[in-house]
């Protein structure tokens, strides 16, 4: 399980329809972690975003310090509208 202080990426599908823009690649610092999910500064928005389980698509990866200096740089965040 992930912890708070922890940097994670993954891929993520919004199945809520209640939020209609959210980031399909996610690089979060986690600050919160509950049983439904967690809570974090997302670095492409720039803000705290919360993430529930279920809609993590193949699991949370954990991001080194190098590997986030790295990502970073990328432009691999993807802004997605739900319909």
């Amino acid at each position: 399980m992930y912890q708070k202080q922890e940097i994670i990426m993954c891929l993520y599908i919004n199945l809520k329809h209640l939020i209609f823009r959210y980031d399909a690649h996610p690089l979060v610092a986690v600050t919160d972690v509950f049983q439904w999910g967690f809570r974090g500064i997302n670095f492409h928005w720039g803000q705290v975003r919360q993430y529930t389980f279920p809609e993590v698509v193949g699991g949370l990866y954990k991001v080194d310090e190098m590997e986030l200096r790295d990502l970073r740089t990328l432009p691999f965040g993807r802004i997605r509208l739900n319909s």
